[in-house]
């Protein structure tokens, strides 16, 4: 099993395509996805995709959504345990998406994801459908 970490930003969806080909290539055909630091005013604007374009274009199941927390900045130069912070707003969807690694049936957080049209440009034409 594999687990491939992106943004909602299309040069991380890219890297994460590539990725996912080249695991497949390796004969890893259990794959998921993590989106990491979504911000839903971003989604709103058309600057980052939502959840569905995300996991439509990489044909991957969804292992968890991760918010932006800018909590985790200062966790991370403090040495502290980001999901031991009270404070984090990331810290439900980090315990979360663990305990779906390890096999629980864990709801994921729904986002504010209103579907920008307009702004989508479809490079992943050639994605297979899963």
């Amino acid at each position: 099993r594999a687990v491939v970490v992106a943004q909602g930003y299309m040069p991380s969806l890219r890297d994460a395509d590539r990725t996912i080909d080249f695991l497949e290539k390796q004969g890893i055909t259990e794959i998921s996805v993590l989106i990491n630091s979504m911000r839903p005013e971003f989604v709103e604007k058309g600057i980052m995709q939502n959840a569905d374009y995300i996991l439509d274009v990489l044909g991957t199941s969804l292992l968890g959504i991760i918010p932006e927390d800018f909590k985790l900045l200062g966790s991370a130069s403090e040495k502290k345990i980001a999901v031991l912070d009270e404070e984090a707003i990331s810290k439900e969807a980090f315990l979360n998406t663990a305990r779906r690694i390890l096999g629980e049936s864990v709801p994921i957080a729904e986002f504010n994801q209103e579907k920008n049209k307009k702004k989508k440009k479809r490079f992943f034409m050639w994605r297979r459908n899963k």
